[in-house]
Parts: structure tokens; sequence; C-alpha cells
């Protein structure tokens, strides 16, 4: 759980991102017609430089040396955004459909980075309506990872159910978001992509796609089997793994049996 400090940073940071989220919309918002992100792994001469990133455990990394390192994989998703995009709002809401995506994306997030950061993890990528974020799990970090992915996922439900949907409720009079969390363990590549115009780090391994796949739960948190393989067993521990398959993935979903 957030403790009083975190949690009344997390409400100050949603609110002023709302803020500046309202401005921008004001400035911009009746001539946005679309808005498309791409990206691509381009091949190109690669340059013997270090470049920074926000990968933990790798804030400089060699183009011309990837690395292997053992990470877990946090990726925590909104739920039916299109949806909220493309039907309209029950009164008494007082935005416009494409006005409720903007700002339930700005509130959301900021406060699910914060989430992570807070456990010591790096949020690497913005995914539209959710966040990567990667904690370091090498062998003698292991075992504090597991726990603190465990504390950042359950924080992701919370500040959702706690901070951002009584906020947008009391500003914008919008519903209840939910948002699925995955979390998946594996061996992954660190490495750099991009263009001469623009390159950044790049983690490469199962467990990207395994937590983004397994992010596909309402206001739960699924697992994969690497995680629970590896997660530790305590006697009397109150941590149960309920078997379920989300979209081809062999996973768990993570409850708290005390």
């Amino acid at each position: 759980m957030l403790n009083a400090t975190q949690k009344s940073e997390v409400e100050q940071l949603v609110e002023s991102s709302l803020d500046t989220a309202e401005s921008t919309w004001d400035a911009f918002g009746e001539k946005l017609v679309c808005l498309a992100n791409e990206r691509s792994i381009l091949n190109r001469k690669a340059a013997n430089e270090s470049i920074e990133t926000q990968i933990p455990g790798y804030d400089k990394i060699n183009e011309l040396v990837p690395q292997l390192d053992d990470f877990i994989a946090i990726v925590a998703d909104m739920r039916d955004s299109t949806k909220h995009l493309i039907q309209a709002i029950a009164a008494p809401a007082k935005v416009s459909q494409l006005q409720r995506i903007y700002y339930e994306t700005a509130a959301l997030i900021p406060a699910l980075s914060k989430s992570i950061i807070y456990e010591n993890g790096k949020v690497t990528e913005y995914l539209g309506d959710g966040v990567l974020g990667l904690i370091l799990a090498s062998d003698d970090k292991r075992p504090a990872a597991i726990y603190a992915s465990h504390r950042a996922a359950e924080n992701c439900l919370n500040v959702v159910s706690d901070i951002v949907n009584p906020i947008l409720a009391r500003r914008y009079k919008l519903p209840a978001l939910k948002i699925g969390v995955g979390l998946s363990y594996s061996r992954a590549i660190v490495t750099v992509v991009g263009t001469d115009e623009h390159r950044e780090g790049k983690v490469f391994g199962q467990c990207v796609y395994h937590a983004t796949k397994l992010s596909s739960g309402e206001n739960q948190i699924y697992v994969d089997e690497a995680m629970k393989y590896i997660w530790p067993t305590e006697k009397g521990g109150t941590i149960r793994f309920r078997p379920v398959k989300v979209k081809d993935i062999d996973g768990y979903l993570l409850t708290d049996a005390s």
C-alpha cells in the first residue's frame, strides 16, 4: 500500500496532469482529427557510442555490445479504452468521448508510472493507455524484485480505485476505469533500436510479450508460469495462484488468501 506521503503525491500528480490536459485540450482539442503513433525497428549502420536509457541497471548501453539480463516486466493497461472513444457516455458526464479518453489517459499514465517507480522499477514505454515497467531480477536481486513487482501491481490497482477514479468522477462525472496488470519473468536482451535520427534502449524478451498479454484482466493481476516458478515459498504464505488461460498464455490469477 502507498504511504500517506506517496498517496498525496500521486493525488497532486493526477490533479496537475489533468489541469495540463484541460489546458492543452482547450487550445487544440477542436482541431484534433486523429492521433497515430508508429514504431519500427530499422536496420542501420551501428555507431560505436553509448546512449542513455530508462532500463533498470543500464543507465547507459553501448550499441555494439548487447547485454543479457533477467527482468520482471509489469504491464498495466486500461480496459475498453476503444469503447470509451466510440461509445456515447451516459449522463451526467461533462465531457465529449474524445475528451474522456484524453483525460483518462492523462490521469492514468502518471499514476501507474509512480506506482512502479515507488518500487524501484523503471517505466520504459508508454503504451497509449498503459505502461510497461521493468524491474531488474538478476540472481541476487530476484526475491526482492518479485516482492517489489507484486507491490507495484497492487499499487497500480489501488491508485486507480482510490485516487484516479474518484478524481475523474469529481471533475468530469466519469464512470470508474478498470485496468489489468500482467507480470512476467524471463531473461532478455538489452540492446539499441532505431535510426540515426532517433535511437533508444530496448529490452527484448518473453517477459515483455507475456506481461502485455496478461494485462487483459479487469482489476486483476495475472502472472505467467515463470513468475509462479520463481516465487519464493514461505510457510504460512497467503499468495495463491489460480490457473487461467489468457490470450493463449498459460497463466495464473494472483490472489491473497489472507
